[in-house]
Parts: C-alpha cells; structure tokens; sequence
C-alpha cells in the first residue's frame, strides 16, 4: 500500500511541472491523490499451459553407406611365358686326334760279349770207400777238395746308349666349331584375361531404426499465486 501511494504523489508531480507545459497546449490537470485504501494479500490456484521436453522414441528409415562383397569380372594383363623353338649359332669344341712326327732320344740296351779272367773256386775232391752207419757198411763216399783256379771266360755285358729317332705320335686337337642347334626357350607374352575377383562396394542401405529424439509436449499445471486485493473487497 505505501508503494501505491508514492506512486500516484509521483505521477502528480510530474503532469504538474511547468516545465512540461508547450507552447499552445493547456495546462496539465492536476489530480488529486486517492484516498488510501488498506490492501491484504490474497492467494489463489490458477492453471497454465507450459512446454516440457520428454524424450520419445521414433522409428525413422536412414540410409546408411556399407561395403558389400561384390563379385566381378575384371579385365587384367597377365604375363605368360610361352615355349618356342628356334635356330641358335653355338660354338661347340671338338677334340680331333692329330698325327705328328717327332725326333725323340731313347735309351737302347745293347748287350756284347767279354772276355774277362776271374779266379773260382773248384771242388778237386775225390772218392773214398768209408764205413757208413752203426753196422759199419763201406760205402764210396766224396771227399771235397776245393781248389782256386783262375780261368778266362766270356760274358755279355749290358751298356745303354742314347739313340735319335723318328716316331709318329696321336694328339688330341681341340678345335671350336660352330654349329646350329634348335634351342627351346621361354618367351614372355602380355595376355588380357577375364579374372573373377570379390570386392568391397560402398552401397547406400536403407534401415529402419529406433532412436530417442527431444519434443516439446504442452502440459497443463496448476500453481499457487498470491496478488493484493483491497480489505474492503472481502
């Protein structure tokens, strides 16, 4: 009640300045402050509608990028070694045998008769009538006399010598030939082959999901307020 009462002594003072007074307008009424009246609180109950957020769960289709194993023929470059015969220039040796003559020196055994005087031993003995074994038999038996004598004799005595000769010898003879001969070698060739092959595609998917989304949901309530009333109202 007292901030009522400054209010309206407030507003008075204002429309009765002079400084607001223009020129060719009137002049501000003045009004008089109301009476004072008592006021008291009152409380009452009153509904509103206010948004609340809830949460609530829709099914929404979405599309969504996977990678599906796909199967394909692709075209690629393959390379093979293929077999092929042709005429290769090849340098074979050949050992060949070769007759030479040579003059070489061998030594020759030749044996000569000699003769030479030498000094030996002769058996000069003679035979004598002994008695041999237990019952005394008589027996001739040889009496050894050995005598030395000297005497001349032929011999043949050996000697080398060294003799030059011609002979005929074989040697092997290596000689390079060159020959033709078919060679089988690989060749590379580029070929274009269909190969089927799995592959990952990315592919848009469409799924239907569940997900949780915010809404704003009006919702009545009711509270309690408090205003002032004049005491003379109730």
């Amino acid at each position: 009640m007292i901030i009522r009462t400054l209010a309206l002594a407030l507003a008075a003072c204002v429309l009765g300045s002079p400084n607001l007074q223009a020129n060719g307008h009137k002049k501000a009424v003045v009004v008089a402050p109301a009476p004072c009246v008592p006021m008291v609180a009152e409380t009452y109950t009153a509904q509103r509608t206010v948004m609340r957020c809830e949460w609530t769960e829709e099914r929404r289709q979405v599309t969504v990028m996977e990678l599906v194993p796909e199967e394909r023929v692709v075209r690629q470059k393959v390379c093979r070694m293929v077999p092929e015969i042709r005429d290769v220039q090849v340098v074979r040796h050949v050992c060949k045998p070769v007759i030479e003559e040579r003059m070489v020196e061998r030594c020759v055994v030749k044996s000569e008769p000699v003769e030479k005087t030498i000094t030996r031993c002769v058996d000069r003995g003679h035979f004598e009538c002994q008695p041999v074994g237990c019952k005394g038999h008589m027996k001739n038996v040889w009496v050894p006399c050995p005598t030395m004598e000297t005497c001349t004799v032929v011999v043949n005595e050996c000697r080398k010598e060294r003799v030059m000769e011609k002979v005929s010898r074989a040697r092997m003879h290596v000689e390079a030939v060159n020959d033709t001969v078919k060679v089988t070698c690989c060749k590379p060739v580029m070929e274009t082959v269909d190969v089927k092959c799995t592959v990952m595609v990315c592919r848009p998917v469409t799924k239907e999901v569940v997900c949780r989304v915010p809404r704003m949901v009006p919702v009545v309530e009711t509270y309690t307020a408090c205003r002032m009333v004049p005491a003379c109202g109730k």
